[in-house]
């Protein structure tokens, strides 16, 4: 028996619509880090489950990585009953969405209207041990009632749905993975020196007058020459 849903197409040529309309409007968070996936459940899209009225809301997995830096999932804040931000984290628990908690997401806001892919951070790199089961349970808070993504088609065979606390017979929208480290370009020496050269002339030597008595012409500081 299918997990309730906060909202379903009544028949094939409106799932058509809604997997259409979704997809126009699945694109990441422009802040979003990159990230090498994992796991991934990617149906088409025909359910949304309520985070607030059928929490705990999760999804199961099965990694092969040792370690988890980042989660997307399609999240909407769209219910007109309830027109308010909200925000929501990710937690990741080993074996059950009971069981003990390895790791927790920064908060994402959602404003009322959103609705697409969203990216959620790990503050640490959250441990993994591969081939075992883990779930990632969506949290919500805030007045909004945000309804998440998911499908049966094709099916996830690392884990399943699970809506109030049970598992279910669908699966979540769901990327997780590895951070990509941003590569850093420090500048050399050279480079560091070259900053302190003029056009055509060698390392820049500053000179300054070795007497604090009124100067001469010929004792004017800060006079700029080269060495040869």
């Amino acid at each position: 028996m299918r997990s309730p849903a906060l909202r379903r197409a009544p028949h094939r040529g409106a799932q058509a619509l809604l997997v259409a309309i979704l997809a126009s409007a699945v694109a990441p968070n422009v802040s979003a880090h990159p990230f090498a996936v994992d796991q991934e459940s990617l149906p088409l899209i025909r359910t949304r489950w309520s985070l607030v009225y059928l929490a705990p809301v999760g999804q199961e997995f099965t990694p092969t990585k040792t370690t988890l830096d980042a989660v997307e999932l399609i999240i909407a804040n769209t219910d007109v009953a309830s027109p308010f931000p909200a925000d929501i984290l990710v937690r990741v628990h080993r074996s059950s969405i009971d069981g003990p908690v390895v790791g927790t997401s920064l908060t994402v806001t959602l404003p009322f209207g959103s609705d697409g892919v969203q990216h959620f951070d790990f503050p640490l790199a959250v441990p993994l041990i591969p081939g075992q089961l883990f779930v990632m349970e969506v949290v919500p808070s805030g007045q909004g009632n945000p309804g998440i993504a998911g499908g049966s088609d094709p099916p996830y065979s690392g884990g399943r749905v699970i809506t109030l606390g049970n598992p279910g017979q669908d699966d979540l929208w769901f990327r997780e993975g590895t951070a990509i480290p941003t590569p850093v370009d420090e500048p050399s020496w050279g480079r560091i020196k070259a900053l302190y050269r003029f056009p055509g002339a060698g390392p820049a030597t500053l000179h300054w007058s070795s007497t604090r008595t009124k100067r001469t012409s010929s004792e004017v500081p800060t006079t700029i020459g080269t060495t040869r």
